[in-house]
Parts: structure tokens; sequence; C-alpha cells
């Protein structure tokens, strides 16, 4: 869809977490979304000499931007308040090192007493899996930048959604990159479900140097539809969170 890929979009999210436990993720109280870009990757012409009865070997580089993902990052800030139902703050405490997850789904609405890792090879009869996502982003089973060739590790930490544990090494995970390149050390990002939706996850940090050695709280990717028609098109993503 129209939101092509590679384009990065910066997120601000300022978070109000109530003192009680919540026993699902909720909305963020805001998102502010900056700018948004994608790789250039138009390169000066290049020429050969060719001269009749020559044979030559060309070995050649270059770059695709893909059609299948979309980034986000940013920063995360919030406070834990003690408040009534009419949101009345009668006290208030900021996180100055927020930490938790955030999550992001086409589906605007998440059974989340339900939620497990993403099922890649599940019964499409009671729940998606792998064909049924590439399907509905447009993807190949032979994409070089499919979902499980994208998200081709495992977690690498318990964490909890809601009142429901995700036990270390069970789900599809990848690493974003830092300013270095490939590291698996921070912006984990972790493939969920509910049986009808997929929740794309990412296991929040604190001021981490990011893909443009610039520091963030997060980096997530996200499926997007940018092949053929859909291309001028746009995906709606729904994000909740957990800030701990």
């Amino acid at each position: 869809m129209r939101t092509t890929i590679l384009m990065l979009l910066s997120l601000l999210m300022v978070v109000g977490a109530i003192t009680y436990a919540w026993a699902v993720p909720y909305g963020p109280e805001s998102i502010t979304a900056g700018a948004s870009s994608q790789a250039d990757i138009n390169q000066t012409v290049k020429n050969v000499t060719a001269q009749a009865g020559n044979v030559t070997e060309l070995n050649i580089s270059a770059n695709s931007i893909t059609k299948s993902w979309q980034g986000f990052y940013g920063q995360i800030s919030g406070r834990i308040v003690l408040a009534n139902s009419n949101n009345q703050n009668f006290y208030d405490w900021n996180l100055t090192s927020p930490s938790g997850e955030l999550y992001a789904s086409p589906n605007s609405s998440i059974n989340w007493t339900a939620i497990k890792c993403f099922n890649i090879t599940g019964d499409t009869s009671i729940e998606i899996n792998l064909t049924t996502m590439e399907s509905q982003f447009g993807m190949s089973s032979s994409d070089a930048d499919g979902i499980d060739e994208t998200f081709n590790n495992t977690n690498s930490v318990n964490f909890t959604v809601g009142t429901t544990i995700i036990e270390n090494t069970t789900c599809r995970s990848t690493y974003v990159y830092n300013g270095s390149g490939y590291q698996t050390t921070n912006f984990e990002n972790v493939l969920l479900s509910d049986k009808q939706s997929i929740v794309f996850t990412t296991l929040l940090t604190n001021n981490k140097n990011g893909f443009n050695n610039n520091t963030y709280d997060y980096q997530m990717l996200v499926a997007e539809d940018g092949h053929g028609s859909a291309a001028t098109t746009y995906t709606t993503y729904y994000f909740w969170i957990e800030l701990s």
C-alpha cells in the first residue's frame, strides 16, 4: 500500500499509565508523527565500452526498496498517575526511563486474553498463519523480505502482555539495525497474534543508538502492502502500549 516501505516515521508517544495494573495493553495518550522518508536508490548511470568480438564479465551491485515493510521509531514518555474516572489527577510521577512493550496491528480490536506467539504453521480453520498473512500483505512465499525471512530469530527474553507471559525463545523475532548495522542487543521485535489478527511488538529500550545514530526508545517493523495497485492505498495501524 502507499506507505511505501522503509519510510521511517518518527513517533513521539506520551502515555499516562494509571496506578492499578491494566489486565490488557491500552491506547497511548497521544501520538505525534514526524516526517517520513525513504531510501534514494537512484545512482549515476554507469557505462561500459563494448567491442565486437569480446565477452566481458560484469559484476553489478544495486538496491531496491522493499514493498512489504514500514518502519516506526521514536521516543516514549509517560507518567504513573493516581486519578479518578474523569482523569483528574490526585498525584502523578514521571517515568524517566520507561520500559515495557509497544504493540501495533492493522485490526483496531485485539482479544488480549487470547494473545500468543504468531504461529506460522497454524490451522487456518482456527487461526491466521504465515500463508494468510503474506497473502494479506501482497507477499510471495519466495520473497527475500517475507515475514518468516524477516522474523527469523526467536525472542531473547520473557515479557508479559497483560496477564499473559510470553516465554523466551518461543516467538518469531528480529532486531532492527543500529548505526553500525545488524545487532542483537536492542530494538527486538516480536510477532504475536490473537489467532485472528497479527500484532507487531517491540520491546522498549531507553535512549539506545538507532539506525541513524540518533538515540531512540524503540524501532518497530510493521508489514505493509506496496505491491502493484496496492502501492496507491494506505494501511492504518492501531497502537497499544504497556509501561513499567
